[in-house]
């Protein structure tokens, strides 16, 4: 979702902070393995790879796009005109949640 239309290095995903931790070339080899984003060398530094969404990213990226807007849509149809009130609470919920996970564990 953060390369759209442009092309970008790795580098500048860390950098920009799309991405965090280590494993990010795996995440990319697997993007381009299935066929949603396809690399090149940089012209200028051969040593720089260049990513690119393929069609199938941008399809992919439309979709998801479609999703969210669907979904802030859905939220706001929510009891309560503008659904802040059901989204903090289900956000508190939420926090509730993995906060007693961290505290107790999975048991």
């Amino acid at each position: 979702m953060n390369v759209q239309n442009s092309e970008m290095t790795i580098r500048e995903l860390v950098e920009r902070g799309y991405h965090v931790g280590s494993n990010v070339t795996y995440n990319v080899r697997q993007l381009v393995d299935a066929g949603y984003v396809e690399q090149h060398r940089s012209e200028r530094d051969r040593r720089s790879v260049k990513l690119k969404l393929t069609q199938r990213g941008l399809d992919l990226c439309s979709q998801l796009s479609e999703l969210e807007s669907r979904h802030a849509e859905s939220l706001l149809k929510l009891e309560g005109g503008d659904g802040s009130e059901q989204g903090r609470d289900m956000l508190r919920s939420l926090e509730r949640v993995w906060s007693d996970y961290i505290q107790y564990g999975s048991n």
